[in-house]
């Protein structure tokens, strides 16, 4: 890959993750991305990429919730797909809204000098 990543297998990585019933019941997406999410982290991922915005929301923002809520969880940036396209194709890295997520993933790229930035 442009990026040097590599993808890895992990459970639940096709499961939803709850899409819109986070405005109905935001305690069932908690659940749906602590899933998620946690078979990630498990399974040595240091972040996750979705191909659906909504998914990038929830994964994302539900992970304050998950802080207060389970003992032990670890955070981990999500990513949308655009943003590491964006990157790989040297786009201004201003345009890819990295200081909206809730989990800041600029130390994560930083780390791999991807930002331009040695960590």
């Amino acid at each position: 890959m442009a990026l040097g990543a590599e993808p890895v297998a992990y459970p639940h990585k096709a499961e939803c993750c709850g899409a819109y019933l986070a405005v109905k019941s935001q305690e069932v997406t908690a659940r749906l991305v602590h899933t998620i999410l946690d078979a990630a982290v498990r399974a040595g991922a240091e972040a996750v990429i979705t191909n659906c915005p909504l998914c990038q929301f929830n994964l994302d923002k539900q992970q304050e919730r998950l802080r207060l809520l389970e003992a032990g969880f670890r955070p981990i940036p999500v990513f949308y797909f655009a943003q590491l396209l964006a990157l790989a194709l040297g786009r201004p890295v201003e345009t890819y809204d990295l200081h909206k997520h809730k989990v800041d993933p600029r130390p994560l790229l930083a780390r791999y000098e991807l930002l331009g930035v040695k960590a």
